[in-house]
């Protein structure tokens, strides 16, 4: 088979991407990247051939290879799965020709990058996720000792979020814990240019007379919808306030919770606008006063620097992906996920406050371009490769090193 080489120049980067397919935020990342990075490999293991070609990304200094390497037995067989992506991987590309490897995520991806570290000697970061911590890590207790190892090998551990790294912290053993908050770094998914870039719909502005809240995400147990119309059924309760709700996304439990709307008698104040398309998502969220996702577990949540940007407050998770990033009460309010109480107090916090957090969302989502993330990970690799290439240039003048 022939190999692929990278491309002239001294930045080249091995991506080991499982989730690529799920979104876009990764083709957007490697996207910006190409502006900088001279060569980028991105490694895509899908189970089904219609997968291919997902979210290609079309840049002369990219290559995304969609392989359908992966088998059922592979979701209890960890270790068989990553020995056949590190052979395939192998077999597609010059190893050696690359001067990082980012695993992005710690289990799928980051077996993957410490076997090929071990075999080729390439440096790796690897990026925690939801999955990694709140499935793999907590389940998987055969193979957390190969799981330590991997953050042990990593030359830094990137987290989405200041929660997760506290997160990961606690449950990791002392001795292993220190290593990781010393290599760490905190890097956020971007969101796309389009949520800056719209024209904003004015909203009539009638806060404390009539109240837009909004959910976006998939309809799923981990999501907590459920949660999201029990407040809207207490606010109305008790508030001289017109309290409506829009849920936009899909999922499997679109139908019971449509009935469960109809049972409490709020059919008429709740629209499903199921998935929608950015620029109906922008409108939606325009005509918004309040983002409230709830879920109990999650890596980032992107639909918060998303409504962020369009000056919406956002109720988001305690302790969970988007919490940490701000003071509470600056955008708008952590909550325990299944603690209704809190919820509908942080909704009347934000609406107290509601001008000065608008401003506080539309100043602070800023940060959240993709034109700065990437500009974060190139730091990031430039530094790991320089350092590397110090070492190497100081072992090759250090006379005990000669043959």
């Amino acid at each position: 088979m022939e190999k692929t080489s990278k491309a002239k120049g001294s930045n080249s980067i091995l991506n080991l991407c499982s989730y690529y397919i799920g979104n876009k935020l990764y083709m957007n990342l490697f996207g910006e990247l190409s502006k900088a990075i001279q060569f980028q490999y991105v490694y895509v293991p899908i189970r089904s051939i219609s997968l291919n070609n997902k979210n290609m990304l079309t840049k002369s200094n990219v290559v995304i290879k969609y392989d359908n390497i992966l088998k059922r037995y592979h979701r209890i067989l960890y270790g068989s799965k990553i020995k056949s992506q590190v052979k395939k991987i192998s077999n597609l590309v010059n190893i050696r020709s690359f001067d990082l490897i980012h695993a992005h995520t710690w289990f799928s991806d980051g077996g993957v990058a410490y076997l090929l570290k071990k075999k080729f000697g390439i440096n790796y970061i690897v990026t925690i996720r939801n999955t990694d911590l709140n499935f793999f890590y907590k389940y998987a207790f055969h193979y957390r000792s190969f799981a330590h190892s991997i953050l042990r090998q990593a030359s830094k551990v990137t987290f989405l979020s200041p929660s997760y790294l506290e997160r990961l912290c606690e449950v990791l053993p002392e001795r292993i814990s220190e290593e990781v908050k010393k290599k760490s770094i905190i890097i956020p998914n971007g969101i796309d240019r389009t949520w800056y870039e719209a024209r904003k719909i004015d909203n009539p502005g009638n806060i404390g007379q009539k109240l837009n809240l909004v959910f976006i995400g998939s309809l799923t147990k981990n999501k907590n919808v459920e949660t999201v119309i029990n407040l809207l059924e207490s606010l109305k309760s008790h508030s001289k306030i017109d309290v409506n709700l829009n849920i936009v996304g899909n999922g499997p439990l679109m139908d019971s919770l449509k009935e469960l709307a109809a049972k409490k008698g709020l059919e008429n104040h709740i629209v499903f606008h199921g998935q929608s398309k950015i620029e109906k998502l922008i409108s939606i969220v325009d005509k918004s006063d309040i983002l409230i996702v709830p879920s109990f577990t999650e890596t980032f949540g992107i639909v918060y620097p998303e409504c962020m940007s369009r000056g919406v407050p956002v109720i988001y998770t305690q302790n969970e992906g988007f919490d940490g990033f701000f003071e509470n009460g600056q955008v708008g309010c952590a909550v325990p996920p299944a603690d209704l109480l809190e919820i509908e107090k942080a909704v009347f916090y934000i609406l107290e406050n509601y001008d000065q957090i608008s401003i506080n969302c539309s100043q602070l989502a800023k940060q959240f371009t993709w034109e700065n993330i990437g500009s974060k990970y190139i730091d990031l690799y430039t530094k790991i490769i320089e350092k590397n290439k110090d070492l190497k240039l100081t072992l090759s003048e250090d006379p005990s090193h000669e043959n």
